[in-house]
């Protein structure tokens, strides 16, 4: 896997990621999802 779109673990939880003209960008839904802790962030 790419380290410019690697998963980041967080609480035991996988968020995706990428880098985009040097800057670090994150799955809101996946950030969403492990701080509310809920089976559909959408």
């Amino acid at each position: 896997m790419d380290s410019d779109k690697a998963l980041v673990v967080f609480q035991g939880k996988q968020i995706r990621r990428e880098v985009y003209n040097n800057e670090w960008y994150f799955s809101v839904v996946d950030v969403v999802k492990v701080l509310t802790d809920s089976p559909t962030p959408r």
